[in-house]
């Protein structure tokens, strides 16, 4: 009766640990899933990265491209601003030019018709 009673608490005991690694064993699958979802969701926010990161070299490089070309556009028209001042100056020459020209030949048209008259 002893041997059977010491039988019997050795097998409540066994059972007991045996309830205890099967929880253990549950929740380490329950873990092992938990793992993979974050390793999933690591592995989306790693080529999300990626694909932000390309995207923001793709804007950069043509960030740059349009600068570039705004300021080759810019180098033109500077270009344009410097002959319009030089063209301008040239313009006020001339001006400056036909005046006396013509102050000249009102001179000339006068003292000529004084040189009719007298003569």
């Amino acid at each position: 009766a002893s041997d059977l009673s010491t039988a019997r608490d050795e097998l409540a005991s066994a059972n007991a640990r045996l309830a205890e690694l099967e929880d253990v064993e549950t929740r380490e699958e329950a873990m092992k899933a938990q793992l993979e979802a974050t390793k999933a969701q690591l592995e989306a926010l790693h080529a999300s990265q990626d694909s932000a990161s390309s995207t923001l070299a793709s804007d950069l490089s043509t960030a740059r491209d349009e600068l570039a070309s705004a300021n080759a556009r810019l180098a033109e028209l500077e270009d344009v601003e410097t002959r319009e001042e030089a063209m301008k100056a040239q313009l006020e020459a001339t001006k400056a030019q036909l005046e006396a020209l013509h102050a000249s030949q009102d001179s000339a048209s006068s003292t000529l018709a004084s040189d009719l008259s007298t003569a």
